[in-house]
């Protein structure tokens, strides 16, 4: 859970501004089925509070958040032949590689360690 946390932090610190979590209270919580649910707290007055869940891949696939994530990352070429340069933004190449790959928490730590 640490690693969701950690991406989560540094997307709202790269401007991601989802339900205002910079100005909430939030947690990563193992949902029934064992998944991992964001939750957002938030109080609708000083006896009274309203949780929102969220899964977890509707957090990591959001644009939005991607783009906050990977923001100080160059533009990536992905060219495939020789003498032709094509350009993505690293938030692009970077959401098709986290949907690729076999285990999406290894791939955010990986990329949280560099």
């Amino acid at each position: 859970m640490n690693t969701l946390k950690q991406a989560i932090e540094r997307a709202i610190a790269g401007g991601w501004r989802f339900k205002r979590l910079g100005e909430r209270n939030w947690r990563i919580e193992v949902a029934k089925d064992g998944g991992e649910m964001l939750c957002v707290v938030e109080p609708e007055s000083w006896v009274h509070e309203t949780r929102s869940y969220y899964p977890i891949n509707t957090i990591i696939f959001n644009h939005d958040f991607c783009r906050c994530l990977f923001k100080n990352e160059p533009d990536i070429d992905i060219s495939e032949t020789e003498g032709l340069s094509v350009w993505k933004p690293a938030w692009f190449v970077r959401i098709q590689e986290l949907a690729t790959s076999p285990d999406r928490i290894e791939y955010l730590q990986g990329y949280l360690d560099e």
